[in-house]
């Protein structure tokens, strides 16, 4: 009897620890399961982050582009840039570089983003000279990333700089059209070190290279202009004498006429040349005469008020025009100029 009560007794103690091992099973994979969703969870939230900061990046990197080519002013791009970026990284500085290649290379700064109680740095050149960490920058389109100031040794020659500026961590990239340096953008940490993550130094070089470009078509632009502004000075100036020509002159003459004609103001036109000029080119020279000519300009417009318009009409040839200027007064004024002008001995 004793054997039989002992057998279901085991029975049931072997059920029981079965239940207790197949209950630890579901347990531990509930438990696995919670944990793997956590998990997936928690990268999901994290690619959300990442994507929500990627369509951050990619809105402000939109945002500046349209406002850079918004306007041709150079001023206004790299206002525009340093001041996004400076905001957006939530840097200490970000300085805008203009590249100047005379007499030295260097960079200018052009345009500066401060947070509160930073250093300006605004009209501080950057010397190339024994500045290695620079060097790099402009030979590269990629940025030059710099964590810890103070380990790199690219930056040990301007330890005193850097201790001026309060700079720990440092962000550097040229901008450039057609691989052609036309600047640089620097990005300053300066109350902490930072360790800049791949996105951020995306989104700087992006900037760069837009800047780049739009800083190239303003100077395009600029060149026109001065162009199109040089031709039609040309085209209204005698090039030896920097006079109106005759064909400017002309037209002033035109207005001069327009103006007695319609409110009776009363001017007067005088014509002089130089005499015995044609001795002058034949014994000393075409470039003697020229300089013969460069100084006798200077000689008439010593004496001339803002008003006249003077002329070279050819040759030996002045044409004069002075307004509201009576005949007497223009007699008494060009007997004092030839009196002037008799005294004048070309040298």
């Amino acid at each position: 009897m004793f054997a039989n009560q002992d057998e279901p007794d085991k029975s049931a103690c072997a059920l029981e620890i079965a239940e207790a091992l197949q209950l630890r099973q579901v347990n531990h994979r509930l438990q696995q399961e919670i944990a793997e969703r956590i998990l997936i969870e928690r990268q999901l939230a994290a690619s959300r982050q990442a994507l929500e900061q990627q369509l951050q990046w990619m809105r402000l990197l939109r945002h500046i582009t349209d406002n850079i080519r918004a306007n041709l002013s150079t001023e206004h791009i790299v206002q525009t840039a340093a001041r996004e970026l400076g905001q957006a990284l939530e840097v200490s500085r970000c300085l805008i570089h203009a590249y100047k290649d005379a007499p030295q290379p260097h960079l200018v700064p052009v345009a500066e983003y401060l947070a509160v109680g930073v250093l300006s740095l605004a009209g501080k050149p950057v010397p190339f000279e024994n500045n290695p960490h620079f060097d790099k920058v402009i030979g590269q389109d990629r940025a030059v990333v710099t964590d810890c100031c103070a380990d790199e040794p690219m930056l040990a020659a301007r330890q005193e700089q850097r201790q001026v500026s309060g700079v720990k961590s440092i962000m550097a990239v040229r901008t450039s059209y057609q691989g052609q340096i036309n600047g640089a953008i620097g990005i300053h940490q300066c109350d902490r070190v930072r360790s800049w993550q791949n996105e951020e130094i995306q989104l700087v070089e992006a900037v760069a290279a837009q800047v780049g470009i739009a800083l190239a078509q303003v100077q395009l632009l600029e060149q026109e202009r001065r162009g199109r502004e040089q031709l039609a000075w040309q085209a209204n100036h005698d090039s030896l004498t920097k006079l109106l020509n005759r064909h400017a002159f002309e037209q002033h003459l035109a207005v001069a006429v327009k103006s007695a004609h319609r409110h009776g103001y009363r001017h007067a036109l005088c014509f002089l040349d130089i005499d015995q000029f044609k001795i002058v080119n034949d014994i000393c020279g075409h470039r003697a005469g020229d300089e013969l000519l460069k100084q006798i300009t200077a000689l008439l417009i010593a004496h001339l008020q803002a008003s006249d318009t003077l002329a070279r009409l050819g040759g030996d040839e002045f044409g004069l025009l002075l307004f509201e200027c009576s005949p007497e007064s223009a007699r008494q004024f060009i007997e004092h100029l030839l009196e002037r002008m008799s005294r004048f001995r070309f040298s």
